[in-house]
C-alpha cells in the first residue's frame, strides 16, 4: 500500500507519517517513509526568487527518482508512506497511491506554527508569504474520489479516523 500525505509547510505530515509508521509495525506490516525533501535537485538547479532557494515549487523536486523510489520501497515494504508539500502536485506520482490524506490548514494556523519554526533559520516574512502562496498553488490538490481523506490540521489528529479510513 502507498499512502501519500500532503498538506502546508508545518501542517503535520511528518508527524502523522511517523505515528502511521509506529502503528503499521505494531501490526506487523513492515513500512518505510519517503520524505519529499530528500528528492529535490541539486540546489544550483533549484529555481530561485530573490536570490533565495525557491523550495517551495514543483521544479526543484526529482519526481522520478520519487517514483523509483516508491517501486523499489514497495519491494521491500508493505506499507510506503509519502509525505510532504508536493505530495500531490506530479501525475505520475500521484497515480501510485492507493491511500491520499490531505493535512488541511488555515492561513493564520500556517503563519503562527511557522514563526516557532527555526529550522532554516529566521526566514523573512516575504519568504514565509511565498511559502503559503506556494502550497495555495501548488499543494492544494483537487480533492476528488473516495481515495481522499481530508483532515483539518488545525486541531490534533484522531489517528484511529485515519486508521479506519485506511482499511
Amino acid at each position: 500500500m502507498v499512502i501519500g500525505i500532503g498538506g502546508a509547510s508545518r501542517a503535520g505530515k511528518t508527524t502523522l507519517a511517523e505515528r502511521l509508521k509506529q502503528y503499521f509495525q505494531q501490526e506487523g506490516k513492515p513500512t518505510t517513509i519517503l520524505h519529499q525533501d530528500e528528492f529535490v535537485f541539486p540546489i544550483e538547479q533549484i529555481p530561485r526568487i530573490n536570490d533565495l532557494v525557491d523550495w517551495e515549487c514543483p521544479a526543484s523536486i526529482d519526481f522520478r527518482k520519487l517514483r523509483q523510489a516508491i517501486e523499489e520501497r514497495l519491494l521491500q515494504f508493505r506499507v510506503v508512506l509519502v509525505e510532504g508539500l508536493l505530495a500531490f502536485a506530479d501525475p505520475a506520482v500521484d497515480e501510485l497511491y492507493d491511500k491520499k490524506i490531505f493535512l488541511d490548514i488555515d492561513e493564520a494556523t500556517f503563519r503562527e506554527r511557522k514563526a516557532s519554526d527555526r529550522r532554516w533559520g529566521m526566514e523573512p516574512t516575504w519568504y514565509v508569504d511565498h511559502i503559503w502562496n506556494s502550497y495555495c498553488k501548488y499543494g492544494r490538490p483537487a480533492v476528488e474520489g473516495h481515495d481522499w481523506l481530508v483532515l483539518n490540521a488545525a486541531v490534533p489528529i484522531d489517528l484511529a479516523e485515519v486508521i479506519r479510513f485506511l482499511r
